[in-house]
């Protein structure tokens, strides 16, 4: 529920690997930060229309193409 990860800004700290008991993987603890795309609501956005329908409008934004719009949230007038 934060929003859409874009990219890793960058790593903080990275913790001691352990191994356990059974698993053949490495767990490590790292502490980074992330950009993140969460448009509030109200914000205007623009995008190229990629579909609609009578649900909504998906646009794509250059970054990423999978942006949906349900109709209860487009500004009024729309049809």
């Amino acid at each position: 529920e934060v929003g859409l990860c874009v990219a890793l800004y960058d790593i903080l700290e990275i913790g001691e690997a352990h191994l356990y008991q059974g698993s053949a993987a490495q767990h490590t603890a790292v502490e980074f930060r992330l950009v993140i795309f969460r448009p509030f609501v109200g914000q205007i956005l623009t995008g190229k229309v990629a579909s609609c329908d009578m649900q909504g409008v998906r646009m794509t934004m250059g970054f990423f193409d999978d942006v949906y719009v349900p109709t209860s949230a487009l500004q009024k007038p729309s049809r």
